[in-house]
């Protein structure tokens, strides 16, 4: 994007200072900035994926959001906002300020409240067992601003695409101040109950350490080592991220193998679950305020899907797809806008799916009656199909190198047939054709329904895809797709 595309050219032609402006250009630093920043160049910054990285954490973004970039080398550091004072000096305001969020945020700050800092203290002046005043964290704080309230108006949840840049903001700064503990606390914490996995092959070191730039690394530079050298952009200080920290490569690594220990001891995953959010749930929808669409309301969106998703286990935990002998999950927020969550089952052997009426029984992937069962139709037509990608589509996030990765359309079968170290092919028989005049790349319209259970997409009113894992050696891949890791991009700036 270049240094103005989408600003007002109104503002901009106002802060642009004219033959009968009285102010010099130098007592005002807006106009500084503009004689500062060049004319001639219009710079961009492109995201795009590389060649040789996981297209599951490194695939650009397919829907409009806002979100931070954050370079690993420097995630523990400080961030700030400097300030032209009336005296005519510069001051340099931290995250950690309380003045730094109604200075970021001054429209969701129209009273110049304070924000959090480190010394919050709660209602009551609460204090632990050794008499010291307990205050309150950053996390605990964020809990509380965007939690809305009857009784309230909080700015704060009525900014729109503000309020998402304000979350987004907050919740890197939780990410730093964790970070900045681990730095600290190198050596008083307790890792007896955290032992350091053998790293997956592949791999290497620097998957799980950070060189961290500390006044160790400046002091070593200042004191005459020669930047030519070969080592010395290694000096500074080795942090060894602790394996609880959320979403780092260890963490993943460990929950990885915290899984395929599991699988040792009860057996592969039968079941796939994919479960999406729906913006037009009725609970998010009622709880809008005119005019807000679900994307303005992050908080009601993360906390209707988590109380869904909790429904959803209760249910799977109580058998109603088989008896259940292990369950895992995983919810992420990617780079499409609304959270979903994959679930892996492990069932017992008198709830396994081995045959084709168990697979039947589980699982469809044709258009419901209209006539017999008219709600079940609008649930599957609005949420389980893909695409249509292909010729009609081909922009389409699926597709790759002119073909979409997910094999759609998919081939019409009269029965399902079981596939040996593959997934079932599912029963999809011809007859029905396009719906509401929607083009399928020609072809009728079973060959674009995700697989799904009845039940569930009627109860829940969502997109939820249900495969039935018929090979073991779809295990290793299943679970690295579970736990590939927080998202990642690749920055140029042209």
């Amino acid at each position: 994007m270049g240094m103005t595309d989408g600003l007002d050219p109104a503002i901009l032609e106002k802060n642009r200072p004219g033959d009968d402006c009285p102010q010099r250009t130098g007592d005002n630093p807006t106009q500084r900035l503009n004689e500062f920043l060049p004319r001639d160049e219009d710079l961009r910054l492109r995201l795009h994926a590389t060649r040789n990285a996981n297209p599951g954490t490194h695939n650009t973004p397919t829907a409009s959001e806002v979100a931070a970039i954050i370079i690993d080398r420097a995630a523990a550091e400080h961030r700030d906002i400097i300030l032209n004072t009336r005296q005519g000096g510069f001051k340099r305001i931290y995250e950690t300020s309380e003045s730094y969020d109604p200075l970021q945020y001054p429209l969701l700050f129209s009273y110049g409240e304070p924000g959090w800092t480190y010394d919050l203290p709660f209602v009551g002046d609460p204090v632990d067992s050794n008499g010291k005043p307990l205050t309150m964290s950053l996390r605990e704080y964020e809990s509380y601003v965007l939690h809305d309230r009857t009784a309230s108006s909080s700015l704060i949840l009525r900014g729109g695409r503000l309020t998402k840049q304000y979350c987004v903001d907050q919740w890197a700064k939780c990410e730093q101040e964790r970070l900045r503990f681990i730095e600290k606390n190198q050596l008083s914490t307790d890792w007896k109950h955290c032992k350091i996995s053998p790293m997956p092959c592949g791999t290497n070191l620097s998957m799980y350490t950070e060189w961290l730039s500390t006044a160790t690394t400046r002091q070593s530079r200042d004191t005459g080592v020669d930047s030519a050298e070969p080592e010395a952009e290694n000096f500074g200080r080795k942090v060894i991220i602790h394996p609880t920290f959320t979403g780092w490569p260890r963490y993943m690594y460990q929950r990885f193998l915290d899984a395929m220990a599991i699988v040792r001891e009860t057996g592969a995953p039968n079941l796939y679950i994919t479960m999406m959010c729906n913006p037009n749930w009725p609970e998010i929808k009622e709880n809008l305020r005119p005019g807000e669409k679900a994307s303005d309301r992050p908080d009601i969106v993360a906390r209707v899907f988590m109380q869904k998703l909790k429904a959803l286990n209760k249910d799977l935990d109580e058998g109603l797809l088989g008896v259940v002998a292990a369950r895992i999950h995983v919810v992420e927020y990617q780079k499409r806008g609304l959270p979903h969550a994959h679930i892996l089952l492990i069932m017992r052997p008198e709830g396994m799916p081995v045959t084709v009426e168990d697979v039947d029984r589980l699982t469809s992937a044709e258009l419901p009656d209209k006539e017999t069962h008219p709600e079940h139709y609008e649930t599957v037509i609005s949420n389980m199909f893909h695409g249509p990608c292909g010729q009609p589509n081909p922009n389409y996030p699926c597709m790759k190198n002119d073909k979409c990765s997910k094999k759609f359309p998919k081939q019409f079968a009269e029965e399902t047939i079981m596939v040996e170290d593959k997934y079932p092919t599912y029963r999809r028989p011809e007859g029905i054709l396009s719906h509401k005049g929607k083009v399928w790349d020609n072809a009728k319209i079973n060959q674009w329904v995700v697989p799904y259970n009845p039940f569930l997409s009627q109860k829940y009113d969502c997109h939820i895809n249900i495969e039935v894992c018929a090979s073991n050696k779809a295990v290793k891949y299943i679970y690295k797709y579970v736990y590939k890791g927080s998202d990642m991009t690749t920055i140029t700036i042209e």
